[in-house]
């Protein structure tokens, strides 16, 4: 598929030169869509714009079409979301599946 022409979120200054980077279409083409990505974020993360870029940015890689992506946003969690004692061993625990999941798909793949 060719490049989605859609626009990316207009970010807070601090982040606009990251979120330009992010939205690049010479960058996002070299993206490998076999390759996969796991987008986790604190869902009250200003940064983030409260999951709303976060979700944006797991759609516009929708768009791309890659093939293994998954996105979770931690309720109640901000920035930091490994040092966030409520929610740091659960963060840890998803990532961990999510590389398992992949460990498992590439081994299946080989066989």
């Amino acid at each position: 598929a060719d490049w989605p022409e859609q626009k990316y979120p207009q970010p807070k200054p601090m982040m606009k030169k990251h979120t330009e980077w992010i939205y690049n279409k010479e960058h996002t083409r070299k993206i490998d869509k076999n390759k996969p990505l796991f987008i986790i974020a604190g869902k009250e993360d200003p940064v983030g714009g409260m999951g709303k870029s976060v979700v944006d940015l797991y759609r516009f890689y929708t768009n791309l079409e890659l093939r293994n992506l998954k996105m979770r946003l931690y309720k109640d969690a901000r920035h930091e979301i490994l040092n966030e004692p409520k929610i740091k061993d659960e963060v840890y625990k998803d990532i961990l599946n999510f590389i398992e999941e992949e460990e498992e798909v590439l081994t299946l793949d080989k066989d």
